[in-house]
Order: structure tokens, then C-alpha cells, then sequence
């Protein structure tokens, strides 16, 4: 990308920016991978206030249309306050800063503007456009012209690796075809996508083997708008009433965890159900230092950081859906209560699911419980908020008495349990 084109306050750039969270490396691999496209990381920087300062002078950069060399007048002046002795040379180690997270921001707001044209310009062409140290791979998909909806552009969309310059155009139909006869061709590309492995980490000392397309640098794999587009601060799978219960007994010789002291909580935490859904929203992203505008990254009880914004109640249009009508009510209603199990859980259990239908993959889901008492009533609640790689779920079940709580509470206990509070 020209530093030119580099230099426009380009809008949906600037706005993909911003969901950036800045994050030491050693909470980055403990992320999720489809959460990785949120966080800010520098390799070598560990220091986090230092890491929100770069993070801030490539946004002030970004906003007034400034370039690389005057983020590099900053990055000078931060690396010598907090004293950081980064590996090569201070020209190219901000140079890689700036590009990789201006280019990623600059790709992610081009394929926002190509999506909404996609009825328009349904087919994509791939463009090398680095002369200096050309990938040969790269150059070997320059011209090819790909349907816009083809699986291929959610690895290969750029950048696709460190200073990449590749591009992709939005053809019409009419100039698809033009390319399909230049090229002998009678349609589009239908690419498959190749994958290696390869080790990465050596020089930190913790080495690892990854796996990614060929030809593309580990860490790129992915297309940076669409993980903008579709974030992963996983959408709900169904809502209330997707937690699976356990059916039927413990396994012999098991012996189950004793019952949590239910936490006393006031009427108000449950909201009413006239409540607007942006409202409802905002009070369980507050819990986690997010809001309406900015998401946050959440350590949860075991560890394990988690991506928090609003898009874990949008669908893909960006509404509210889940929250609407009747059922919509009953969500909202129950939506702090999610909230406080998940920041502050009695226990955490992890379990293997198979998805339904498909290819029934094997997946991860971390469930959270809390057992809760509501003041001025006689009522308790079992809560569960259950976190999976493809959706959340969550589920609250009331009870009128103590024992009940406990019949209710052990339905929902599932798999290995990873935390108990003390």
C-alpha cells in the first residue's frame, strides 16, 4: 500500500483499528485463535502501559492522516521512556508496527466496502503489488479472479504476511469475463487452499509448530474483515435454554462437588422485561470495563481470556435480534445474571460437545455456574452461561426452596470441573 493511500483518515480503517485491545504476547497465545484479530501485540514488548502508548500513537497517527515517520518519532520517544531494548533496528521495528497494523486495518475497511457492493461486484481479483523482495507465491495469484463468497478469501484475503502489499479489486460480472477471455478461462478461479506447518517461536525460547496456508505467514491465515464483520465475541448459539443438562447419574465413584453457598443478590439484577435491549447490553458490557463502543478482554477464573463487546448479542446485521420479541423479553430479564456467572463464578466446568449435524466436530465449552439467592423473596436461581468456539448459550432455572436449588444446580454441573471458588 502506497504510504499515499497509507496516510487518508480512511473511516472503516480507522473504526477496525480501534477494536484493538493492546496485550502482552504471553496473554495473546493463551487467547482463543479466533479471537487473536482483537489484540494489539508487539513481539519483545511486555510492559503493558507501554504497549497501550504505541497502541494510542499509531491510532493519533491514524486519526490525523499522519505516516510512518511520524508514528516513528513517537515510537522513538516511547521506547526511550519505558527504556525497551527491542531486537533490529529502531527504522525497521516501528516500520513493521505501523504497517502491519495500518495495512490489516486498511484491508479489513476495503473488504467492509467490497461486502456491501458484493450484489454489484460479485467476483474478486487478487493484485501483487510489491516490487521490493516479491513473494513468489504471491505473484503466482496476481490476476486470479475468485467469487467473492468462495472460502478461498477467508485465508488469502490480504495481508498476507509481514509487509505484504497485495490488494484485491471488485469486479462486475462484465468485467470478470473480460479477465475469464484475456486468460483463456471460461469462469472464475475455484482455488484450494494448502496448508504446512511450521515451528515458530524459537527465538523467545518457547517454541511451537503452527499450521498455516502455504505460502502465507503464520499469524496471517485469515481474513481480517471478516473477523471484524463476524466477531468473535461469539454470537449466541439459541439463547436461554441451549445449556445441555446432564442426564441421568454421576459416573460410579465420582464424587460431586459439595453445593456452593447461593450468593445473595438484589430484585433489580433481574432487569425488567420492557428494558431496551441496547440498554440491557450496555449493563453487562459495563461489568467487564467494556461498553458500547469499545470491547474489552476478560481473564476469566481459569485463565483463559476471553473477547467481550456487544457483538455477543448481534446477529450479522448488527441488531438486537436475540433481545426482540417475547422470548427476546425473558433474555434480557436474565442478562446480568449471565454476566455476574461469568465474572464471578461458583464453578467452572469443561466439557467436549460434538456439534450437531455436519461433520459432529468435537468442541471445547467452558460452562460457568452460580447458584443465587434473589433478597426479598423465596426464590433461588441456578445460572449457567456456556462459552463454545461457534456460540454462547446460557440458562437460568428458579427454584422455591434450597433443595431444589440443589437438584437444579447439579443438573448443569458437566464434564471436568476446572474451578470450584473457595
Amino acid at each position: 500500500m502506497p504510504e499515499s493511500v497509507a496516510n487518508l483518515p480512511f473511516r472503516e480503517a480507522i473504526d477496525h483499528y480501534k477494536t484493538k485491545v493492546p496485550m502482552t504476547q504471553g496473554a495473546f497465545r493463551k487467547m482463543e485463535e479466533t479471537h487473536r484479530h482483537k489484540a494489539f501485540v508487539v513481539s519483545g514488548a511486555t510492559q503493558t502501559a507501554m504497549l497501550e502508548d504505541l497502541y494510542n500513537a499509531v491510532a493519533d497517527a491514524r486519526d490525523k492522516g499522519e505516516g510512518w515517520a511520524d508514528f516513528h518519532q513517537r515510537f522513538d520517544s516511547i521506547k526511550g521512556k519505558y527504556g525497551w531494548s527491542h531486537t533490529g533496528k529502531p527504522e525497521w521495528r516501528s516500520r513493521l508496527i505501523w504497517d502491519t497494523n495500518v495495512t490489516q486495518s486498511y484491508n479489513a475497511g476495503r473488504y467492509r466496502q467490497m461486502v456491501a457492493l458484493k450484489a454489484l461486484r460479485p467476483y474478486w481479483r487478487y493484485r501483487h503489488t510489491s516490487f521490493e523482495n516479491p513473494r513468489p507465491i504471491h505473484q503466482g495469484w496476481d490476476g486470479r479472479v475468485v467469487a467473492a463468497d468462495d472460502p478461498w478469501w477467508n485465508t488469502h484475503f490480504p495481508q498476507n504476511g509481514f509487509l505484504c502489499k497485495c490488494k484485491v479489486d471488485a469486479l462486475s460480472r462484465q468485467e470478470a469475463e473480460r479477465e475469464w477471455k484475456k486468460h483463456g478461462k471460461e469462469g472464475p478461479d475455484t482455488p484450494e487452499v494448502e496448508w504446512e506447518e511450521i515451528t515458530v517461536g524459537q527465538m523467545s525460547g518457547e517454541p511451537r509448530v503452527v499450521r498455516t496456508p502455504i505460502g502465507i505467514d503464520p499469524g496471517f491465515g485469515f481474513n481480517p474483515g471478516k473477523a471484524w464483520l463476524e466477531p468473535h465475541a461469539v454470537p449466541p448459539i439459541q439463547g436461554s435454554g441451549a445449556i445441555k443438562k446432564r442426564a441421568g447419574p454421576w459416573p460410579k465413584g465420582f464424587t460431586p462437588p459439595d453445593m456452593p453457598k447461593p450468593t445473595r443478590i438484589p430484585k433489580d439484577a433481574l432487569l425488567p422485561k420492557d428494558t431496551p435491549p441496547e440498554k440491557a447490553v450496555a449493563g453487562f458490557l459495563t461489568k467487564f470495563g467494556a461498553d458500547m463502543e469499545n470491547g474489552a478482554v476478560f481473564k476469566d477464573a481459569t485463565g483463559t481470556h476471553i473477547a467481550i463487546d456487544k457483538a455477543l448479542f448481534q446477529d450479522g446485521k448488527g441488531d438486537f435480534a436475540w433481545l426482540a420479541g417475547a422470548e427476546g423479553n425473558e433474555r434480557i430479564a436474565h442478562l446480568l445474571l449471565f454476566a455476574d456467572a461469568l465474572e464471578a463464578p461458583d464453578e467452572v466446568w469443561w466439557n467436549w460437545e460434538q456439534d450437531e449435524g455436519g461433520r459432529r466436530r468435537w468442541q471445547l465449552k467452558r460452562r460457568y455456574l452460580k447458584a443465587l439467592e434473589i433478597e426479598g423473596s423465596s426464590e433461588y436461581a441456578a445460572v449457567a452461561f456456556e462459552w463454545g468456539k461457534k456460540g454462547w448459550g446460557g440458562s437460568v432455572d428458579f427454584a422455591t426452596s434450597k433443595d431444589n436449588l440443589d437438584a437444579l444446580f447439579h443438573k448443569i454441573q458437566k464434564g471436568k470441573l476446572a474451578f470450584k471458588k473457595k
